[in-house]
């Protein structure tokens, strides 16, 4: 069976075609409920093995995700984002978020301290490490720096670099051991950034 999803775009009704294709994918899933907007209490029925997908645009190391490409236009930062999560009541006891969006890491990484210090201890969080491109029909496609071409994500890829609730880089939920050692080479620290800057 596949896992159970949650989608929240957190700039919905949007023009951005990205974030529409976004949407699109999502609400074709049938293990995928689509929040549009995020309701109070729509997240507190959520299992501790359901992701919530958080989907905005951002760029390397800003802590704030955007509703259109280039870092621009409404934006949400993180402390608006938790306070979005707990009127929508995320369980303190829940387990994974991923951030779908260009250069992620940093937003998904901040995130996930800050909801710790908040109690949600068990909270992992993803963000990816490069620019992606999200379309119906297909895997996220994320871009291939080396190659200079996307290449389709998979799981343990290294794409989506995944923090705990302390800040630090860890590995899937779910996924058991896996690429930990490569995650902590793709970002060279296993500690919250020092160039993250909000933008």
């Amino acid at each position: 069976m596949p896992q159970q999803q949650r989608f929240w775009c957190p700039f919905y009704p949007t023009e951005d075609a990205a974030l529409k294709n976004g949407l699109a994918k999502y609400a074709e899933k049938k293990h995928c409920k689509v929040l549009a907007p995020l309701a109070e209490n729509s997240l507190s029925d959520m299992t501790s093995d359901e992701t919530l997908i958080i989907h905005g645009h951002s760029k390397a190391d800003s802590l704030v995700l955007t509703e259109s490409q280039g870092a621009q236009g409404k934006a949400i930062t993180i402390p608006v984002a938790i306070q979005w999560l707990v009127y929508a009541g995320l369980p303190k006891t829940h387990v994974k978020i991923r951030v779908l969006g260009c250069e992620t890491r940093a937003f998904a990484e901040y995130l996930a301290y800050e909801l710790g210090k908040l109690g949600f201890d068990k909270i992992v969080v993803g963000g990816y490490n490069h620019k992606i491109f999200v379309g119906s029909g297909h895997r996220t496609l994320v871009w291939d720096p080396k190659n200079d071409w996307p290449e389709p994500n998979t799981t343990n890829s290294g794409n989506v670099i995944w923090y705990d609730s302390k800040g630090k880089a860890t590995t899937k939920p779910g996924s058991g051991p896996s690429s930990i050692a490569e995650d902590m080479a793709l970002i060279n620290n296993n500690s919250l950034s020092k160039n993250s800057t909000m933008e």
